[in-house]
Parts: C-alpha cells; structure tokens; sequence
C-alpha cells in the first residue's frame, strides 16, 4: 500500500504541473523534472514527425519504464543488477502495455505514440538525481563496466558488419543468412504495417502461434521513433547483451560472494562456448585456408559437423535468436530475485520474479518452464536445508506462483498446436546420435567444453578437499597425500547454493535430452541456454583459484568458437537478396497494403519479408515449427505455379485470399509464361526478370 500510494502522490504532483495556468507554473514543473519533461514532449512531438520522438522512445521502451517500475516496487538490487533488469522490465512492460491497448482500441501508428506518451508520464515517477547519482557508480565501476561495454560492443558491432551488408547486386546477411534475420524482420515489418492481431506473415490466414514480442517490441520501436527497423533490431539485440552482462555480475556475484569470480562467469556465459575450434586446427593442419573456413561455416551450431551441434550463448542467443537474446537477462534477473527472495524471505522479490516469468512466454515460450523448474528446485533445497520454515518457504513459492494466470492467455494456442501437431514427443538423446555412454559424454563433453570441465573438476576438488589422504607416520607417502589434500582444500570453490545450481543445470541438461517441444527437435535444444548460467557460475568459482596464466589459457579455450562464429557473421557472405528483390520490395510497399496477400516461391528471404507483406508459404518447416501443418498449402501453392491453368490459379488464390503472385526467372516451375497471357492476370509490376502479377477483380 505504501508503494501505492507513492506512485499515487508521484501521479499527482505529475498533474498538479501539468493544470497550472501560469505560464510560470508550467516552467518551473519542467524544470523540477527536466529530462522527464524533455522526454515527454520528444513523445508529443512525435506525433507530427516520429523522428522527434526518436529520444522519448528509445528511453521509454528500452529503460526508463522499467526503472521507474522497479522504483516503485522498491526493490532493493545490486546496482549492476537494478540496471540490468530495467532494461529488461522495459521491454518487457512496454511491449505488453502497447499490444493490451492495440487489442482494445486496434493497431495503428497514431496509438503507438500515444503509448509512448503514456509511458514518458512515468518518467515522472523518477527520481532523476538518484538515477544520475546510480549510473555515475555503475560508470565509476571499471570491472562491470567493462563488461557491459564489450558485450555491447561486440554484439553490436558483430551485426552492424553482417547484418543487411550491401555488396554487388544485393545484400548479404552474414552468419544465419538460413533463417533468422529476414525472418524476424518480416515479423516486426508486418506488425508495423498494422498485421494485427498478428497472422503468421508467412503463413497468411492463420494466427501467429510463435514467440513474436521481441520482434514486435523492435516494430514499436520503429514506428514511434522514425527509426529503420533494422538499427533498431540490432540496437535492441546489443543493449540486451549488455542487460545480460550486468544481471549476470550481480547473479554470480550472490552465489560465488567474489567480484573476480562474478566476472569470470560473465566471460564465460557471454562469450564462452564449446571446442568447435578443434576442427579449425584440424582443417588448418590439413592445408585449409584459415579465411575460407571462418567465412563458409560456423564453430557450434554446425548441422553439418557431426559432433558440434549445441549452439553458444553468443553465437546463437546472442546474434541470432532475438526471442533467446530477451529470455537469458530475464531469466537471470528472475533467478537472482528468487534466490534473494528465499534468502531474505522476501514475499516482494518472489511476487516480481513471478511477473516477470507470467510476461515472457510471448517473448520466448521455454522461459516460463525454465523458470519453473528454477523455482522449484530451489524451493525443495530450501526445504532440505531447514524444514522449520517450510511455512515461509511454500509462502515464496506461492508469491511466485500466483502471477504466472498472467500468462494464460498467450500459451493456451502455443500449447493447443503443439500438443495437436505432435511437436510433443519423446527424444531421447537430442541431436547427439549418440548410442553408448562414451560417444554421448564425449558430445557433450565436446560442446560444453572449459566450462563444464571447470564444474566437474570443483565437484572433484570439493569432495577431495574434504577428506584427508594423509597416512600415518612421517613418510613420503603421508606428506603427498596431505599436501593434496591441501591442494584440493584451496581449489575447492566457495559456492553458495551449490546443490541447488547443480540440480538446475542438471533439470535444464536433461529435458531435451528426453523430450522434443517443437517440430524440428533441435529447438528444444535452446534449454541449454538456460543450463549455460548455472554452469559457468559453478565453473567461475573454480577458475577464480587458479593461477592467473591458466584463468587466460581456460578463458581462450572457451571463448575461441564463439569468436570464430562471430569471425563467420562478419566475413561470411551468404547472398540473400538482390538488388532486383529490393527494388520489387520497395514496390510492393508503396503499391500494397497488409491486406494484399501474396504467392511467392516456398522458401526463405523474399521481396514480401522487406515489404512487410504477407504470403501463403515459406520453408515449411518454419510453418511446421508454429503448429501447423503446411503439407496441403505446399500442394496448393505448387498448382499455382505449376498446374498450368491460370483459371485454375486464380481460383485457387481466391481460397486463400492471395490476390498478388510473385513470379522470378529460374522460381517455381518457371511459371511466366502461365500469368503473362492469362485473362484472369494482369501484370503489376516487372524489372529485370521479376514480375508481379495481380488476379483481376
């Protein structure tokens, strides 16, 4: 009640200024308030241009909302954490703030800067001295500085070099050119030119069962601020790393009581990875060309390899799956919250940390069953270490659980279309291959790599440590044996928890590994992600008692993979679209609106992904992917092209709602001939080879 009424009286002072008549008034409530005020009148001004309101979004959707959220909440956090999780809480809130108000009042831009308005009146709620006085601390602390400045820095400097490259004759989209960036581009475009409530843009006609928030969030973003999508996509996937660097520090920090260790585990779990360079070296021992390798293929994540197939935080969480990139700070802040809610019986920290679980199936749909399990392992070893307060412990857990009715509404249709398409199914051994003991020990052995070695080698230095190997008498044998005990005394790491985080790694390790979430298995592969955290937690704190030339051979062996697929990003040149699907791109975009449904060839990367248009059909194992089952549209769309009766195609486009076809030299069944001379078509559009035809009314 008491934060209630704080934030009431914040409200108040708020319309107190805003009703005073004199123009005196007025000034001196701008100037008791001067960047809220700034960043309220950069969202007033938006409305005439968004490029005035550019300052007032990027503040609102990425930080200010949820500084001022939390300062509400009073929660007390560890300022690298309290910053971290702002972030996180801003994307988190405004995104679900603008999408309630868009499905009450329907989609358009003019609503999008009215929530941006709405959201720079919070700023008020701020006390702006003691944010300064907090990030001037943050600035002043080199070590986490540091840290968020490279994660921030590389990732963005990583994407801004491979993402949307122009070279001779088109673009090129570095790293996963396969699927993710135009992918989620044509998401948030499509959002942007008012698909919504969401279809699946490439799958028109049907709702989007996909973890689509972080791309509409980009698409918010967008439209309030002027700014092209793709600086703000790549803006908001650095500024998310550098949430996660932060949050990170301070998680560690809680469990291993050492800043040098905390930092340590951020190194790792930001840049660490597995041993995909070991084919590296092997292919530079075998004549290879050191360039050629780095642009041509990835170091984890390599469907091709036989054996480095689990992909890094970086190299996958980070520059590529946008829905992972909002999931890992936000599982971090909820897993630092809950582990201070259980240590402080704080009802407050287990209510947030629940909020924060109920708001992100939308973002990414395993984030609320990882938090879960996190939950409840902690509950029970709580539970284990002292059932005198179980009253208070099943309390917390019940904090955390009530807001998770929250999210109902966005998984019930997820849940309907998994469970309906068999996306569900058991699978064991994930993408291992593996059938012995060994050869799935030494996969994962493999991919883990530093990291998972360092735990294992605590656990053995802790029950080592423990015991005394000292035999009796003054003989050599018994001075060996107690100096390795002593050895193993002083590398045994200091982990606070320990059992609950290795139980946490343990859970997350074990569910793809037994069980398939999604149509193409590998995705259920993403809860390794979520094991990374724990993990090089308990490995940090061993690595922090080594000596310092070990820590840096330990860290280069594990951030080299990562490095290498950021190497394969920048210098890769997968060709995604040509200057001639732009330029069709920017027709259909000037000449069509979202209604304009339209065929094009059953792949990835087309004109519509830019446009911002939807289509019947991409690759259909991303529509498999969502729930649905794309075999008989694939049938439908292969008669448009290939049945060689226009009447025919027409007709069958008129089912779907297709009015527009995209027909390209080389697509499907070379098609041209069927619509030029066809009654029922008329040419739209044509520029060296591609041509659009539309159906006639």
């Amino acid at each position: 009640m008491s934060e209630a009424r704080a934030l009431h009286g914040s409200l108040k002072n708020v319309g107190r200024g805003l009703r005073s008549t004199g123009g005196d008034g007025v000034l001196a409530f701008a100037k008791a308030n001067p960047l809220a005020s700034f960043l309220l009148a950069s969202a007033v001004l938006g409305f005439a241009n968004p490029l005035l309101a550019l300052p007032a979004a990027f503040a609102v959707f990425f930080f200010t909302t949820g500084y001022a959220l939390i300062s509400f909440a009073r929660l007390e956090l560890p300022l690298p954490a309290k910053v971290g999780a702002s972030i996180v809480a801003s994307v988190l809130a405004s995104t679900h703030f603008a999408n309630a108000a868009a499905t009450v009042f329907g989609y358009s831009p003019a609503l999008v800067s009215a929530c941006t308005v709405v959201l720079a009146l919070l700023a008020y709620a701020i006390d702006f001295s003691k944010l300064k006085g907090e990030l001037n601390s943050l600035f002043a602390d080199r070590l986490v500085l540091s840290l968020g400045a490279a994660a921030f820095l590389f990732v963005a400097g990583v994407l801004y070099q491979s993402t949307w490259r122009h070279v001779t004759g088109g673009i090129v989209n570095g790293g996963w050119n396969w699927s993710d960036f135009l992918f989620h581009y044509s998401v948030a475009a499509t959002i942007a030119a008012g698909n919504f409530p969401p279809q699946t843009p490439y799958f028109a006609g049907t709702p989007f069962a996909y973890h689509y928030f972080a791309d509409l969030h980009s698409a918010l973003v967008a439209v309030s601020s002027g700014a092209w999508l793709a600086h703000v996509m790549i803006f908001a996937q650095a500024f998310l790393a550098l949430s996660l660097a932060l949050l990170a520090f301070s998680t560690a920090e809680h469990f291993l009581r050492s800043r040098k260790a905390a930092a340590l585990a951020v190194v790792l779990i930001v840049f660490g990875g597995g041993m995909g360079y070991l084919e590296f070296f092997d292919g530079l021992s075998h004549g290879k060309d050191a360039l050629d390798m780095i642009s041509h293929r990835s170091f984890d994540n390599d469907w091709n390899s036989r054996v480095f197939k689990v992909p890094s935080v970086m190299g996958v969480g980070l520059l590529t799956h946008r829905a992972t990139t909002v999931a890992l700070p936000a599982f971090t802040a909820v897993l630092l919250l809950i582990a201070l809610a259980f240590e402080q019986r704080s009802a407050k920290k287990a209510l947030v940390a629940g909020l924060l679980t109920a708001l992100l199936p939308p973002f990414q749909f395993f984030a609320l069953p990882v938090s879960a399990i996190a939950v409840g392992l902690l509950l029970l070893n709580q539970l284990f270490k002292s059932r005198q307060n179980a009253k208070d412990v099943f309390k917390l857990g019940l904090c955390f659980a009530i807001p998770l009715v929250l999210a109902i509404p966005f998984v019930l249709l997820p849940l309907q279309k998994a469970g309906s398409s068999g996306a569900v199914r058991f699978n064991w051994g994930w993408e291992s291959g593996s059938h012995d003991p060994t050869s799935f020990a030494t996969f994962y052995g493999l991919n883990f790599g530093v990291p998972l070695f360092l735990a294992i080698a605590g656990l053995a230095f802790a029950w080592l440590g423990s015991r005394a190997f000292a035999t009796k008498g003054k003989t050599a044998l018994a001075s060996l044996g107690a100096r390795a005990t002593a050895v193993c005394s002083r590398l045994s790491p200091q982990v606070a928890d320990s059992k609950f985080l290795w139980l946490l790694a343990a859970a997350l390790f074990v569910v793809p590994n037994a069980v398939a979430l999604t149509a193409i298995s590998w995705d259920t592969g993403k809860f390794f992600q979520f094991m990374w955290l724990p993990l090089c937690i308990m490995a940090a704190a061993v690595l922090a008692r080594l000596p310092k030339p070990v820590i840096a051979i330990a860290i280069a062996a594990s951030v080299l993979s990562p490095l290498l697929v950021a190497g394969w990003f920048v210098l890769g040149s997968p060709f995604a679209l040509s200057d001639t699907d732009l330029q069709a791109a920017s027709w259909m975009e000037g000449h069509t609106t979202i209604k304009d449904v339209f065929v094009t060839d059953i792949f990835i990367n087309q004109p519509t992904d830019v446009a911002g248009r939807l289509r019947l059909l991409t690759f259909t194992p991303y529509v498999s992917n969502t729930g649905y089952d794309p075999s008989s549209r694939e049938h439908d769309v292969k008669a448009i092209y290939c049945g060689g009766d226009a009447a025919k195609s027409a007709s069958l486009m008129s089912n779907y709602g297709a009015r527009y076809i995209l027909v390209r030299p080389g697509g499907e069944c070379n098609a041209m001939a069927t619509f030029s001379s066809s009654p029922f078509f008329e040419l739209a559009y044509s520029n060296s080879g591609i041509a659009i035809f539309r159906t006639r009314s």
